[in-house]
């Protein structure tokens, strides 16, 4: 079961680009849909404008409300490092940092060394 995308916030949105979405929205292949970037980019750079997914350094795309909902969990968990971020939520390891570094990127979380943990809990952490 996927995340729903607000259609009423974004009715320009095309029925390729929904469709995309719905298969980005799913947390078991949000992260194995391939960029086949000649026929998906068009369709990328329109969900991008949308708001509604987010393609982060080294080519992983993910909806804007898997990203969310991962980081509220992370927000409400101890911290954690990257290997356990990757079994729980079925990536691997290379996208569970990837996912964790653009979180960092965006001031969402903070790391020490091999940890990650919620971005105002930093005071909290040594």
């Amino acid at each position: 079961m996927g995340f729903p995308m607000q259609t009423d916030r974004h009715p320009c949105v095309s029925p390729a680009a929904r469709m995309l979405y719905e298969e980005l929205s799913r947390p078991s292949i949000a992260h194995r849909v391939a960029l086949e970037k000649r026929r998906l980019l068009p369709v990328l750079n329109e969900l991008r404008a949308a708001g509604v997914a987010v393609v982060i350094p080294g080519g992983h795309v993910f909806a804007s409300t898997y990203i969310e909902e991962i980081h509220r969990c992370l927000c409400s968990a101890a911290p954690v490092g990257s290997r356990d971020v990757a079994t729980r939520f079925d990536l691997t390891h290379g996208q569970a940092r990837a996912l964790l570094d653009y979180l960092v990127d965006h001031g969402r979380l903070v790391r020490r060394g091999r940890i990650w943990s919620a971005a105002d809990d930093a005071d909290g952490q040594s």
